[in-house]
C-alpha cells in the first residue's frame, strides 16, 4: 500500500489593475481595491501600500482613502498598492495627478 501525498503550492493573489487618476486637492478621494487568491483551501488576503504620499492610507481590506491638502495640489503622485496572502505578494502601480 503506498501513500501518495498531496501538496498544494501557494500562488502569489492577483490584483485587479487600477487605472491613473485624476483628483482635486482638499477632496477626499476613496477607492476599493478588488483581488482574489485561487488558493486552496482558501487563505486571507491583505491589502496595504508600499509607496505614496503623504497622508493617503489603505486599510486592511482594501479601502484606499486620501485627502490631498493644498500644499499637495498640482502634484504627480505614484502610487504603489498590495495584496498579500501571508506567504506571497503582489504589487500594482497608478498614479494620481492632484488638480489645485
Amino acid at each position: 500500500m503506498s501513500l501518495v501525498r498531496s501538496f498544494e503550492v501557494n500562488v502569489a493573489p492577483k490584483l485587479v489593475v487600477v487605472l491613473d487618476r485624476i483628483i482635486n486637492e482638499l477632496v477626499t478621494f476613496q477607492l476599493t481595491l478588488s483581488g482574489a487568491d485561487s488558493d486552496v483551501p482558501l487563505q486571507s488576503l491583505t491589502y496595504g501600500l508600499a509607496q505614496g504620499p503623504i497622508g493617503m492610507e489603505v486599510s486592511s481590506g482594501g479601502l484606499l482613502t486620501w485627502t490631498p491638502t493644498d500644499a499637495q495640489g498640482a502634484s504627480t503622485n505614484k502610487v504603489l498598492v498590495k495584496l498579500s496572502d501571508r506567504i506571497l505578494s503582489v504589487t500594482n502601480s497608478l498614479t494620481v495627478m492632484v488638480k489645485p
